[in-house]
């Protein structure tokens, strides 16, 4: 994989590309960066020209202001295709990646092929209030001796590894991730977006994915299909919230599956 900078009028986004071919821009969930898909690029990249950006304030990209809401994520993204010179892509998006490529498809569906939405946020309005005012999402104070990475992230990124069990370089990588988007920008956007009022606006052809041990949105899956239209629906079993990195075979041959038919 090679990595690259380009620049947008939101700032400088970091991205690693594989492959030829048409393009498939991989979006990753919050508190993690573009190596979420480590080792699904070089999977999709035998088909495809695989593109993976760090998400504004996260990974190697630079900070977004902290207002930031979805519909801003998903144009800075677009301004980031247009800064590649790309008019058209079929998307994979992660929980927050979900929510952008989905707003992405409503906004600029023009540039849209394909959706591959993996554990898509789903939230009924109270429990999107009590995630906003929950500390688990709340702004980080930042202490001297550094225990807020240990309390905040380290410990977030160790409550995983029973779920999904990666080796200790992921661990690592995923705790230091959620330590560059401390704010929580990501999240606090998501909780934000009225996605009951965006789906049913989707008209990009979409696969909606979620795994058996996702535990947050799983349970939603048939109720969001209802709202989305030209949708399927690919369940993964035995994988959570980092199914790509889990079984990252699985997770590429159903996103192929899917954009070959």
């Amino acid at each position: 994989m090679k990595r690259a900078y380009v620049e947008t009028p939101e700032g400088q986004i970091h991205y690693q590309v594989e492959g030829n071919g048409d393009p498939l821009i991989l979006l990753h969930q919050a508190s993690f960066s573009s190596e979420e898909f480590v080792e699904l690029m070089p999977l999709l990249g035998k088909h495809y020209k695989v593109i993976a950006r760090d998400m504004l304030g996260y990974g190697m990209s630079d900070i977004n202001p902290p207002d930031f809401e979805i519909e801003d994520y998903a144009e800075a993204d677009v301004n980031f295709l247009k800064a590649l010179g790309i008019e058209k892509a079929s998307f994979v998006g992660v929980h927050t990646g979900s929510s952008i490529a989905a707003e992405i498809s409503i906004s600029h569906p023009n540039i849209v092929d394909r959706l591959i939405l993996y554990a898509l946020p789903s939230f009924d309005r109270g429990i999107r209030e009590a995630c906003i005012n929950s500390y688990m999402f709340s702004p980080v104070e930042t202490v001297t001796d550094g225990d807020h990475l240990i309390q905040r992230f380290w410990r977030a990124a160790m409550k995983m590894g029973p779920i999904t069990n990666p080796s200790i370089w992921n661990m690592n990588v995923i705790g230091m991730a959620m330590a560059k988007g401390g704010a929580f920008h990501g999240e606090q956007a998501v909780f934000r977006y009225r996605e009951e009022e965006r789906l049913p606006l989707i008209t990009s052809p979409t696969l909606l994915m979620s795994g058996t041990n996702e535990h947050f949105f799983h349970q939603y899956v048939e109720q969001v299909k209802n709202i989305i239209p030209k949708c399927d629906v690919k369940v993964l079993d035995g994988t959570s919230s980092y199914g790509a990195l889990e079984k990252p075979n699985e997770f590429a041959n159903a996103v192929l599956e899917f954009l070959k038919k």
